[in-house]
């Protein structure tokens, strides 16, 4: 459920970027969107995918607690370094950790979680076209920034004039939530499930 209020928060996030005109953001909110779904699905088809999750969880938490604990990293200094909860946490999570990988569930990479969920182009090529965005791939910041002036054999370097169309952003972001609703709602036996067959966006 809290996956599926995320996709909701993730869509009227984009919607919103778009309106306003500030479509650089536009491609690293939808790559979070993406991954989203993707767990969502993988979820919503095996019900043992939250224990993925939770080994991910405590791998992350034992690099944090770990980083913290040598008492030089000022952005962990919040967290007390000779508390016995924070020892208790990495302990914890370590135990956690191991317990879950002898079962089978050690955590995923995203390659793997796309893969599970069955939609490994996607990952090849619409999620590596989101990831250049989010890492300032140079095709990237051309993208966003680079305008060539060819009958004056030069170019110019200018802000918020990002000129790609957002249309495939906005459809394929309708189509995930719409599935994704469709899938809930089965799930939860509510009886709406139905409304959310249609592809065509509501008219209202």
């Amino acid at each position: 459920m809290l996956l599926y209020c995320s996709l909701i928060e993730y869509s009227d996030s984009l919607l919103l970027i778009f309106k306003s005109k500030r479509n650089i953001s536009g491609p690293i909110i939808f790559r979070a969107y993406l991954e989203c779904y993707v767990d969502f699905i993988n979820l919503a088809n095996d019900r043992k995918y939250g224990y993925f999750m939770q080994a991910s969880f405590h791998k992350d938490w034992i690099k944090i607690l770990e980083e913290q604990s040598k008492g030089a990293n000022p952005y962990l200094s919040a967290i007390p370094t000779t508390t016995l909860d924070s020892k208790h946490m990495l302990e914890n999570s370590r135990i956690e950790l191991k317990s879950l990988k002898e079962k089978g569930y050690s955590p995923l990479s995203i390659f793997k979680k796309f893969h599970r969920a069955n939609v490994v182009d996607e990952y090849k090529s619409i999620y590596a076209t989101l990831c250049a965005f989010s890492h300032n791939n140079i095709s990237a910041l051309r993208n966003r920034f680079f305008f060539l002036q060819p009958e004056k054999e030069t170019f110019d370097i200018a802000l918020f004039k990002e000129t790609d169309d957002v249309t495939p952003f906005i459809e394929t972001g309708y189509e995930l939530l719409r599935e994704s609703s469709f899938t809930i709602h089965t799930i939860l036996n509510s009886g709406h499930a139905s409304a959310f067959l249609s592809k065509e966006p509501s008219k209202e």
